[in-house]
């Protein structure tokens, strides 16, 4: 008789990125109530995401205390790298919606001369220095401008 094949190494467990932003939401808010609070979904939801999370990996990530939850030592070993992975995925999704953090753009203010010599000069001067990419227009007029004419 030939001996039964072997499966094929699996290699690491793939974990889920909901399943581990799941996690770090348990781990932050110490409960599955505030943790479903803060993602939108339900206390259930976040009790079956740790569970599948935690199967996956092998290892109880979080402990149930009198307290609330608690990193394991095999949670505080993943927690700044889940963090950190949690830092990039929101970098990707600016990056991919085109939401920079940096502003750009045209800004028209229109004032009364007085107001805008005094006041507004020295707050825009500032305002521009800090957002270089805004290109700020000031008109100092006393006359009543339509918007719906773009004036």
């Amino acid at each position: 008789m030939s001996p039964k094949p072997t499966a094929p190494d699996a290699g690491p467990c793939r974990l889920d990125w909901d399943d581990l932003r799941h996690f770090l939401a348990i781990a932050r808010h110490g409960t599955l109530s505030g943790a479903a609070r803060a993602l939108g979904v339900r206390q259930s939801t976040m009790s079956r995401r740790l569970a599948a999370l935690e199967a996956r990996a092998g290892a109880q990530l979080l402990q149930k205390t009198p307290d609330g939850y608690r990193p394991s030592a095999a949670g505080e070993a993943i927690l700044g790298p889940v963090e950190r992975i949690e830092a990039e995925a929101d970098t990707v999704a600016r990056t991919i919606t085109g939401t920079d953090l940096r502003l750009a753009g045209s800004v028209r203010i229109t004032s009364v001369e007085t107001l805008a010599t005094l006041v507004l000069m020295p707050v825009l001067a500032g305002f521009a220095r800090r957002y270089p990419d805004i290109e700020l227009e000031l008109l100092a007029d006393s006359r009543d401008l339509d918007l719906s004419r773009r004036e």
